[in-house]
């Protein structure tokens, strides 16, 4: 799932979740509004990022466990 969101725009980074555990609504709702603050302080301090592309990591599951490889940043 994407977290943030950099000032040149896009996630700052993914995050890996699971969805058979994990409440995706409510997450998705708490990443959206991390995204709003996110982007209001990065407009009001005139914040500057670098202006890469970052990948979703590929969704990985094991020993039970929803993982992701290392995303490209």
């Amino acid at each position: 799932a994407p977290l943030g969101v950099r000032a040149c725009g896009g996630p700052r980074e993914y995050i890996a979740y699971c969805p058979a555990t994990t409440d995706s609504a409510r997450l998705f709702a708490k990443l959206a509004e991390l995204a709003r603050a996110e982007t209001a302080a990065n407009e009001r301090s005139g914040a500057m990022s670098v202006c890469s592309l970052v990948t979703p990591p590929a969704p990985g599951y094991t020993g039970g466990r929803c993982t992701a490889a290392a995303s490209s940043q």
